[in-house]
C-alpha cells in the first residue's frame, strides 16, 4: 500500500507542469530594460550615483543615504527562480524609522527606507507595463504591522497618489506591494476609490489611505530571495477593465481584470516607483531595530509609447457634454 501511495505521488507530481517564466515577450511588450549594477560594494554617495543612472531625477529622491551597493548576503540561498549576482542594492530602515513624512522629521539617524521614481526611457508614457525584481529580507526581519516595497506608477512622478493623497481619476495611480504582519503579503493601490472597488472580494479600503488587493495570497521568508512581478494594463478611462497580474516565483498570485485605474486619458504608466520604508501612518509600524532588505534583477518591460489626451469621447452622450458650451456660447454670441 506504501509503495503504491508513493508511485501514485511521484507520478502526480511529474505530470504536474512546469511554470513558465513571465517575460515581457510573453506579454507582447517590445523595450525591456535591465538595471546595471555595479561589481564592487559601493555606498552612499556612489551609490546614489549609480541609481541616478536608473533615470532617478534626484530631485525626487529620498533615502539616498540609505543606499548601497554589497555583496549578495544570500548567494547560496537563492529562490529557485532567482540569479546568483554578486551585487545587490541594500536598503537601510534605522530602529524607529517608518514612512518617509516621519523619517524626513528626524534627524538622518531616524531615517529609514528610500523612495524615488524610475523613468529608464525617458519621458514617456505607457497603457502596459511589467516590473520584475528579487527582493529578500534580513533574516532577523521583523514585520511589524507592513510596509512598502516598489511598483508602478502612472502620472507625473510626485504628483500624489500616496501618503494619504488620493487619485482622483486625473492626476495619478500608484500599485505598490507591500509586506504585512507575519510576512504576508498584498498589492496596494491608490487607485479611484468607489463603492463597488470596495464591496469586491479580496479587496480592503482605507477612507485615508490606499487600497489593499488581495492580502495573504504572497507569502515572504527571511533570508532568501523571491522573485516578484507587476504586470498592468490601464485599461478604459472611467471603466473598471484595467488588468492587475502579480506573480511570485513565477506563481500567479493575484489575477484581475477589474480594476478603473483612471478617468482621464492623461493618466497613463510613467514610472517604476521605488518606495520601499515601515508604514502605515504612525510609530505603531516603525521597526523596532536596525534592518534591510535587498534588491537584483530589477527590469522594466514595456509596450510601444502613448499620447495623452486632455478628453476621451467614447459616446454620443460625452460629444453632447464635451460640444454643448460651445454651442451655447456661439448662439448666444451670434
Amino acid at each position: 500500500m506504501y509503495w503504491r501511495t508513493l508511485v501514485s505521488i511521484t507520478f502526480l507530481t511529474l505530470l504536474k507542469p512546469a511554470q513558465s517564466q513571465v517575460t515581457g515577450a510573453s506579454l507582447n511588450l517590445n523595450n525591456t530594460w535591465q538595471a546595471s549594477f555595479p561589481k564592487s560594494n559601493l555606498t552612499a554617495t556612489s551609490a546614489s550615483s549609480k541609481v541616478a543612472s536608473w533615470g532617478t531625477p534626484y530631485t525626487n529622491f529620498f533615502g539616498d543615504a540609505n543606499i548601497a551597493f554589497i555583496q549578495d548576503p544570500y548567494l547560496n540561498a537563492t529562490s529557485t527562480n532567482g540569479t546568483n549576482s554578486s551585487e545587490v542594492l541594500q536598503v537601510f530602515y534605522s530602529k524607529g524609522s517608518y514612512t518617509p513624512k516621519s523619517s524626513q522629521a528626524t534627524n538622518a539617524s531616524g531615517s529609514g527606507g528610500a523612495e524615488f521614481y524610475m523613468r529608464p526611457f525617458g519621458e514617456q508614457f505607457y497603457d502596459k507595463a511589467l516590473l520584475t525584481y528579487s527582493l529578500a529580507f534580513d533574516k532577523n526581519f521583523s514585520w511589524v504591522q507592513g510596509g512598502k516595497l516598489p511598483g508602478l506608477f502612472a502620472g507625473p512622478p510626485g504628483a500624489g497618489c500616496s501618503g494619504g493623497s488620493q487619485a482622483n481619476g486625473s492626476n495619478c495611480f500608484s500599485m505598490r506591494l507591500m509586506w504585512r504582519a507575519a510576512g504576508e503579503g498584498e498589492a496596494y493601490a491608490y487607485i479611484p476609490r468607489s463603492s463597488a472597488l470596495c464591496a469586491t472580494p479580496l479587496v480592503q479600503c482605507n477612507d485615508e489611505y490606499g487600497a489593499s488587493f488581495s492580502r495573504g495570497l504572497i507569502k515572504f521568508t527571511p533570508g532568501v530571495w523571491t522573485k516578484m512581478q507587476m504586470y498592468i494594463e490601464t485599461g478604459t478611462p472611467s471603466q473598471r477593465n484595467g488588468v492587475l497580474k502579480v506573480w511570485q516565483d513565477n506563481a500567479l498570485v493575484i489575477n484581475r481584470n477589474d480594476i478603473m485605474y483612471r478617468t482621464s486619458n492623461m493618466v497613463q504608466l510613467s514610472s517604476v516607483y521605488f518606495s520601499t520604508f515601515f508604514g502605515g501612518s504612525n510609530a505603531n509600524y516603525s521597526t523596532p531595530l536596525d534592518t534591510h532588505t535587498y534588491f537584483k534583477d530589477i527590469s522594466l518591460s514595456v509596450g510601444n509609447p502613448v499620447e495623452l489626451s486632455i478628453a476621451t469621447l467614447a459616446s454620443p452622450q460625452s460629444l453632447l457634454t464635451f460640444f454643448l458650451p460651445c454651442i451655447i456660447v456661439a448662439f448666444f454670441t451670434f
